[in-house]
């Protein structure tokens, strides 16, 4: 956000004024706070005596004002108030009516009340003595008086539990009583057991299966931006993504005096997205991972991602980040949040990066992943004689080290991939080496997607003059990789059949399938036919609709079960003779397509590059003559926008990172 990063470079800027004229009684990072302050000074030096006395007290006073600057809040806290009475009666209101009506509701009370243009104020230039003393009183009470706190030392205390707020923009009154009678009860429960009663883990359990019962979440992700001043509002809107669920759910954690603590990534190593998710601080001391609400501490989370960076918020600058947002023209959204450190080891297996590069001591440099068909900054360092060190990088990723300006990024160097086994190698295409290589994807298939795909498997195509099919005709069963479309050739001696279908057998026998194209002369003949199914006619499954079997529409699906057997069917008018059967399973839509246009490319020279585009003909698409060993991108030009990036391995496979 603008206006942060301006709110940062200020306060730096008026410390640099003010450094002659410091207390001495004061550390230097805090007279920077108490000069920003202004005419608020007198509210934070109210603070600072109350606490004179306890040192302890004092501290943590000083923690929180050194670190405030950069922590912002409304502005106007009375048109915001009013506006989230307009939001809480809207919700109420609407408790009877659809998701999609709810979401596009409160979409248009935004908008219609400009949310995203309140104007802000750094927190420093507005909080009260009064506040603040009562949120550090009831914080080290707390830590006192919790005993899953006792193995907290100070300065976990601090970033934990100390905190006045849990998000930018939250409403700077008293919070912590708030949540008592969401789980309070349920929280003295668990003490009459000797090992939860210590344990921070069990007590995160604990609050988090209360927060279920209060929040049912929408399976579809979809933000509502920067609805977190009143944390209990947000907890009553029944959707979110990753990141919002993350901030709905902290402020319980902290009311209750559990450490929990909010990490994320900006960008997967091996996809398009980042993600966010909270950490709880173990009695064993580790930090373990769960998504608020739509998780929990006790279920493994993201094992099998990819992790190229990783980063926790704090409440605590970091002044790295501070000094690169004061000193640079233009930082890259990512970095500029100051109040974010580097945790990627808790993650990853890392190692350390160093790049020679052809620029000035001082000048800052950063490492892109990639997401889609652009490059995104997660780390970034300080040219030192000609070279450029990254710390902790993530292995099993692809990276490109670049500047930033006003127009954005400008690579600085080739692409690099560091293998899992830590081996680094630059990635350059070598345009005296061609290949020929055959694609059947543009993007790969995760684990959501193949979760619906497996369904397919080993699901049987028969054919028959009967319609009941009392003498089937085996045609051929799905018994291959299912990441992509698959054909069955037809043959001859098979002759024509008037029905043809698609089954899967067993005592719950599923029939799950994207698409089924029945080709004659090369030409698809589903609509010829008329579509048969033995599911029952009054299910009210949303995916059990035989006809979306047939439709053309690799991204609808067919998926229901049925005692003994389940199948969907065509039924023509007369017998038909066909070439071949090809079918989809349950797709992410990134398949390759007929009769859709792709177009190759690849990295050279600092930007991508076309190899031509060819409009596919069949389930996979083959391009001649391509420059070897570089990355790629396969985009589909007629529809959809997901990609990413590939290399070609020795078998001619594409090898996605």
């Amino acid at each position: 956000m603008n206006y942060f990063k301006l709110l940062v470079i200020s306060a730096i800027l008026a410390v640099f004024v003010l450094q002659g004229c410091k207390n001495d009684n004061y550390d230097s990072q805090l007279n920077e706070a108490l000069a920003y302050a202004g005419s608020n000074r007198h509210q934070l030096e109210l603070v600072l005596d109350h606490y004179r006395g306890d040192s302890i007290g004092l501290e943590s006073a000083k923690f929180l004002i050194r670190n405030m600057p950069g922590h912002y809040s409304y502005a106007d806290t009375a048109t915001v108030n009013r506006f989230y009475d307009r939001l809480d009666s809207l919700n109420s209101a609407m408790k009877n009516c659809s998701l999609k009506e709810l979401q596009e509701a409160i979409k248009d009370l935004c908008e219609v009340n400009h949310v995203d243009q309140f104007p802000t104020i750094d927190d420093v230039r507005i909080i009260s003595a009064t506040f603040l003393i009562d949120n550090i009183d009831g914080a080290l009470r707390q830590w006192r008086e919790k005993p899953w706190c006792d193995r907290l030392d100070f300065d976990q205390f601090c970033e934990y539990i100390l905190p006045y707020k849990t998000t930018e923009l939250q409403e700077l009154k008293s919070w912590r009583n708030e949540y008592d009678n969401y789980f309070a009860d349920s929280l003295e429960r668990i003490s009459s057991c000797s090992l939860y009663r210590i344990s921070a883990f069990q007590a995160a359990e604990t609050v988090n299966n209360c927060l279920k019962q209060y929040f049912s979440r929408d399976p579809y992700d979809y933000e509502i931006p920067l609805l977190y001043y009143r944390p209990l509002s947000r907890l009553a809107i029944p959707f979110a993504t990753c990141d919002e669920l993350c901030n709905t759910g902290l402020p319980a954690f902290r009311a209750a005096g559990i450490p929990v603590a909010l990490d994320n990534v900006p960008v997967w190593g091996y996809g398009n997205r980042g993600h966010s998710w909270a950490v709880v601080h173990a009695p064993n001391g580790k930090d373990i991972p769960f998504v608020p609400i739509d998780g929990s501490p006790y279920t493994t989370h993201k094992v099998n991602e990819t992790v190229g960076k990783a980063y926790r918020r704090t409440f605590a600058q970091n002044r790295e980040l501070v000094e690169l947002n004061a000193t640079q023209p233009c930082v890259p959204e990512v970095f500029r949040n100051i109040f974010q450190r580097d945790v990627t080891t808790l993650y990853a297996d890392t190692i350390r990066v160093s790049l020679d590069v052809d620029l000035k001591n001082g000048d800052y440099i950063y490492l892109c992943s990639s997401s889609r068909a652009t490059w995104r900054p997660v780390d970034f360092t300080k040219v030192t004689d000609g070279k450029a060190v990254f710390e902790d990088v993530g292995k099993g990723c692809i990276y490109l080290p670049a500047i930033y300006g006003i127009d954005g990024l400008v690579p600085v160097g080739e692409p690099f991939a560091i293998e899992r086994n830590g081996h680094f190698h630059p990635i350059v295409a070598n345009c005296d080496s061609l290949i020929d290589v055959t694609l059947y994807r543009k993007a790969p298939l995760l684990e959501y997607a193949w979760r619906a795909a497996v369904r397919c498997e080993n699901g049987v195509f028969e054919a028959s003059d009967s319609r009941d099919f009392g003498k089937p005709i085996h045609i051929g069963e799905i018994n291959a990789s299912v990441d992509k479309a698959g054909e069955i050739a037809i043959e001859p001696q098979i002759g024509p059949h008037r029905y043809w279908r698609f089954i899967g057998r067993g005592d719950d026998a599923v029939c799950s399938i994207g698409e089924i194209s029945l080709i004659r002369d090369g030409v698809v003949i589903n609509r010829e036919g008329k579509v048969l199914s033995n599911i029952k006619v009054d299910s009210n499954l949303k995916n059990a609709k035989p006809d979306k079997a047939f439709d053309g529409d690799v991204l609808t699906a067919v998926t229901f079960t049925h005692p003994g057997e389940a199948w969907v069917a065509l039924e023509f008018t007369t017998p038909v003779c066909l070439d071949k059967i090809r079918y989809s399973p349950r797709s992410d839509g990134n398949m390759i397509e007929p009769g859709d246009e792709y177009e190759l490319v690849y990295w050279s020279d600092g930007d991508w590059c076309s190899l031509g585009k060819q409009t596919a003909d069949g389930i996979s698409i083959t391009f001649h003559n391509i420059p070897s060993d570089g990355i790629y991108i396969l985009h589909n030009r007629t529809k959809g926008s997901s990609v990413r990036i590939f290399r070609i391995d020795k078998e001619g496979n594409q090898e996605w990172w």
